[in-house]
């Protein structure tokens, strides 16, 4: 049995993967935003697989990393995390500090300027560390579910390989949080 994968094979698997993708969020699975910011899915699936179209899912993915930052830092800042919880989430802020500095160089690579965060966020009021926790595992969850169907539609094969990555540090990131609010971290086979 030959279990050597060629790229067209990674190709379709990946095309799959944005399909699953978009159908489970076009169903309503996902989370909207507190304050109904477009999700960036939607201009995602505008991708026709140029480098143009790179850069539009690159954008949309830095954008939600600063979203990701700013939620676990005011989720630090509140002083509502236990002592169990807190460097999890400081953890979890490196990650999306790293995914933002990775997008941010590749972004400018080419030849294109970085979205930048917003001055300020919007996420409710947070009076609770289960507050912080569903804010959470709102946006990894949005997270995880972007960047797959980002990755069906990013021409460059690298840029698709980082892609998948981070959706496999999103998805153990809303499985630790969703243990954490004593719900079932992995509730299905796929994404939904």
């Amino acid at each position: 049995m030959n279990t050597t994968h060629s790229p067209k094979n990674r190709r379709d698997f990946l095309k799959w993967a944005g399909a699953v993708g978009a159908f489970v969020t076009l169903s309503g699975c996902t989370t909207s935003s507190s304050n109904n910011e477009p999700r960036p899915t939607a201009r995602m699936k505008e991708s026709t697989g140029s480098s143009g179209n790179d850069v539009k899912i690159l954008q949309d993915a830095l954008a939600l990393e600063h979203k990701g930052i700013a939620a676990y830092a005011a989720g630090i800042a509140s002083n509502l995390l236990d002592a169990t919880i807190s460097p999890v989430a400081l953890k979890f802020k490196g990650h999306h500090e790293q995914h933002r500095d990775k997008l941010t160089k590749t972004i400018q690579s080419l030849g294109a300027k970085p979205v930048e965060a917003m001055e300020k966020y919007d996420f409710g009021v947070l009076a609770s560390q289960d507050d912080i926790l569903k804010l959470a595992v709102s946006i990894e969850e949005l997270a995880a579910f972007s960047y797959a169907q980002g990755a069906g539609d990013l021409s460059d094969h690298g840029l698709v390989v980082a892609a998948i990555s981070i959706v496999g540090c999103e998805c153990w990131h809303t499985a630790v949080l969703k243990s954490a609010l004593k719900e079932d971290p992995a509730p299905s086979a796929f994404l939904q």
